[in-house]
């Protein structure tokens, strides 16, 4: 993966690991999501694989909305 977009993947991943800490969301990375933030990186990713364990907690009204969706 080029530094570059290496680096755009990073920001996402930080992004939503922000919101997600600060809402106390529990969370996991999943498929190449989890190679990627071990450090590995010498494939293309297509998407960001986060498992949540939407039973464990209550969600407030509207606290994804503002969560940037990047294509």
């Amino acid at each position: 993966m080029d530094h570059a977009l290496s680096n755009k993947w990073w920001e996402l991943v930080f992004r939503v690991v922000k919101d997600l800490d600060e809402g106390n969301v529990p969370y996991s990375f999943d498929a190449s999501t989890s190679l990627f933030v071990h450090g590995i990186e010498d494939f293309e990713m297509d998407d960001l694989d986060i498992m949540i364990q939407w039973d464990y907690f209550e969600i407030p009204p509207g606290y994804f909305k503002n969560i940037i969706l990047v294509q």
